[in-house]
């Protein structure tokens, strides 16, 4: 009953979804990740179906919230890249899983640069992000923004 409560205030909250093409900034990056930690302390198995299915806010513009199993180093939720390994995690000749997971700390977020695509909107143009890193029990979380 609680988790179907805390969706539904997520999903009250969050229901001005806007265009995936508009950049989010590093305060909504904060922000979601502050949310994304707070429902996997409350429902890891609920918070990873809401990361993945992008629901409750968790995509927003080209904003997603993402988590390695930090163990197996298994995706456990992406916008479309759920159940990747981490040897497969690579863009711009970086392992990204490995960068996130070494820069993982409980009740810390810290910053990683990289180079993707946007997911969210289907580019395969290479952009600079910043990821926004932090640990929840055995998982390594993020949540990036683009520089423009």
């Amino acid at each position: 009953m609680t988790k179907y409560l805390l969706y539904s205030i997520i999903s009250i909250i969050m229901c001005l979804k806007l265009h995936a093409t508009d950049f989010g900034t590093k305060e909504e990056a904060e922000n979601m990740l502050e949310r994304a930690v707070n429902i996997l302390k409350l429902d890891k198995s609920f918070a990873l179906e809401l990361f993945a299915e992008g629901e409750g806010g968790f995509i927003y513009k080209d904003l997603y919230t993402l988590c390695y199993h930090i163990d197996s180093g298994t995706m456990y939720s992406h916008p479309t890249l759920t159940g990747l390994s981490r040897e497969k995690s690579v863009s711009e000749g970086e392992n990204i899983a490995d960068l996130i997971v070494k820069n993982a700390s409980e009740g810390k977020v810290n910053s990683v640069n990289v180079k993707v695509p946007r997911f969210t909107t289907g580019d395969t143009k290479i952009f600079d992000k910043t990821l926004l890193v932090t640990k929840v029990e055995d998982l390594a979380c993020a949540v990036g923004f683009y520089k423009k």
